[in-house]
């Protein structure tokens, strides 16, 4: 089994470390809501510029 480190930790929220997995405990249920829907969102890739200019 791996070893659990606790990577933050206060009053509102804990981050744990178990292997290659973080885990994420947190008091506040709509915060917590609000991220797990947010990691539920296709990853955003920036565009890079393809080197043409804008229209102005």
């Amino acid at each position: 089994m791996d070893e659990i480190e606790v990577v933050v930790a206060h009053s509102e929220r804990a981050t744990l470390r178990v292997g290659d997995v973080f885990l994420k405990v947190d008091a506040d249920r709509e915060r917590m809501a609000a991220e797990v829907e947010a990691m539920s969102l296709p990853p955003f890739r920036h565009r890079k510029c393809c080197g043409t200019s804008r229209p102005r």
